[in-house]
């Protein structure tokens, strides 16, 4: 039968792609709520500087509408604005400008009083917060106050002091130059430079242009003579953060936070270069407060990018996290992407003959199969300890059509729980079960169903134990025997091991898939993300015995 559309219903998915002047004008204010918060996020100064900006801009809209009502109370009948009126004076806007008579002056004249009152609290807020108590500015000159001291030797054993600090805004790189090169030259005996689109200067008076303050910081990288007097410190924005050979320098600081983290990569390729005679190059960042963060979600969006962009390249090349580096051990091939994901998650295709059905796809069977046991026997499974474990033979007893019974190798499915206060579903966490993990280890520690493959998993447990309520005392006493009764168990503890290991390590390659398969995938938090056998407390566990 042939599918018609009626109309209503093509009216209604038209509408949901509809993208009017109301959209526009909502997505203008989530830009630039995003744009004030980063750069309260790069520095309180510059905050106050654009909420200053905003304030002296709303004056100026008052006035001019204040001035053509005004105008239009002393006019007389005949007049015509075309003939009077300076259209600049009475005009708004870059692209597109509006007259002030096309617009209700009215409703807007009170809605930025309103604004206004908000801005000025804001602005008054953020300019109590002077030099003495910027605590991030303090930070920074705590992490140069240990660069100078500490002074790692390179290769050559000569004293390393050199640090290049980067921002996003010009704004901040002078705020930090004013409060830092008087400082580090009082305190620490150091000099500092400024570099910026439009502006360079130096606390030294033999460089004071943008290339001789290159050629101060890294004499031997720009292949100048060293001069007595050089320049340690190098404040800048991303004016420098290409085509620069910087290695002299083996500290770079982000002060904030780019949102493309190619960028970052870009920063610390300035000193990351073949040529450097440091022994280590290092890289310190700002992230934003937890508060902050909450509403830019900086950290986690920039984190999911560069491992994206580290998938597709080397996987090697993340610069910001160790665990994604670890995760990306091995060849990620998208090509094989859709084949690995029926693989892994779906079906175990070694094992199945028959087509695939939409059940394949979910866990309802065996839900319906578990509310009804707990409903059955909620007493027991309230009372029964954490560890818990049965015994088993790897044979299932008459499960196929042609009454073979299926046999499955020795080892043991874990049942383990990630050791976590929020144990809610999280939509974002590539595991069906979460916090739970199930995983099915060979006794000689290989994975044969990783966490993914629950399904898998589930029916393995249930065709091996499913209606057996009573224990096979033969296997218990060969497991007491080989045990002592439960006190050496370190035959089983290598499958365990196996099985958090390879937890942690599916982990960050299924949160790496869903990156390129889903725009809104995003990186879980480190607090949550599995790493260590000390992230999992034991549920239960079935021992499949030979």
């Amino acid at each position: 039968s042939q599918y018609v559309l009626d109309t209503s219903e093509l009216d209604a998915e038209k509408q949901k792609f509809r993208f009017d002047q109301r959209d526009r004008e909502r997505w203008l204010i989530g830009m630039m709520r995003v744009n004030l918060l980063k750069r309260l996020e790069s520095s309180v100064h510059s905050f106050a500087l654009t909420t200053g900006r905003i304030l002296n801009k709303m004056e100026e809209i008052e006035r001019r509408i204040n001035a053509w009502q005004l105008r239009g109370e002393h006019v007389d009948m005949d007049f015509r604005p075309d003939e009077d009126v300076d259209d600049e004076e009475f005009t708004l806007g870059k692209g597109r400008r509006y007259h002030l008579e096309e617009l209700d002056l009215q409703r807007w004249g009170a809605d930025l009083r309103d604004d206004r009152i908000i801005f000025e609290d804001i602005h008054r807020r953020a300019k109590r917060v002077t030099v003495q108590r910027d605590a991030k500015l303090a930070a920074l000159k705590e992490i140069l106050r240990r660069k100078v001291e500490e002074s790692p030797k390179d290769k050559d054993g000569r004293p390393n002091r050199k640090a290049l600090i980067f921002t996003s805004f010009t704004d901040t790189a002078r705020y930090l130059y004013d409060h830092i090169a008087k400082w580090a030259q009082t305190e620490l005996g150091v000099h500092v430079a400024l570099v910026t689109g439009g502006d360079a200067n130096s606390s030294t008076a033999n460089a004071s242009k943008f290339v001789e303050i290159l050629g101060s910081f890294a004499p031997r990288a720009q292949e100048q003579s060293e001069q007595e007097t050089q320049i340690d410190f190098l404040i800048a924005t991303d004016c420098l953060s290409e085509g620069q050979n910087l290695q002299d320098c083996d500290l770079v600081v982000n002060y904030d936070i780019h949102w493309n983290p190619v960028r970052l990569m870009q920063r610390f390729g300035r000193i990351d270069r073949l040529g450097s005679r440091n022994c280590e190059v290092r890289m310190t960042n700002f992230w934003p407060t937890e508060n902050l963060d909450r509403y830019l979600d900086l950290k986690n969006r920039v984190e999911a990018r560069m491992a994206l962009a580290d998938a597709t390249a080397t996987g090697s090349d993340d610069v910001l996290s160790e665990e994604s580096q670890q995760a990306l051990q091995g060849e990620l091939r998208f090509r094989d992407e859709q084949l690995q994901r029926l693989r892994d998650e779906i079906l175990d295709a070694e094992a199945t003959d028959e087509g695939v059905n939409l059940t394949d796809f979910t866990l309802d069977d065996f839900l319906a199969d578990l509310l009804q046991y707990i409903q059955k026997n909620r007493a027991q499974l309230e009372a029964a300890p954490l560890g818990i474990y049965a015994i088993c033979p790897r044979q299932a007893p008459d499960t196929s059509s042609d009454n073979q019974a299926v046999k499955h190798r020795p080892g043991a499915i874990f049942c383990l729980k990630r050791k976590t206060d929020k144990d809610q579903h999280l939509p974002n966490v590539p595991n069906r079960l979460w916090p739970y993990f199930l995983v099915y280890v060979h006794e000689n520690g290989t994975v044969r169903y990783t966490f993914q493959q629950a399904k898998q998993c589930l029916a393995l447990f249930r065709d091996l134990a499913a209606d057996r309520t009573r224990a096979v005392m033969a296997l218990e006493d060969a497991f007491d025997w080989e045990t002592d009764d439960g006190r050496c168990m370190e035959k089983y503890e290598a499958p365990l091991l196996s099985a958090v290991s390879n937890i942690a390590t599916s982990f960050g390659k299924a949160e790496l898939r869903a990156l390129t398969r889903h725009r809104s995938a995003k990186l879980t938090t480190r607090s949550i993300r599995p790493v260590a056998a000390g992230d999992f407390e034991l549920i239960t566990w079935l021992v499949i015995a030979n």
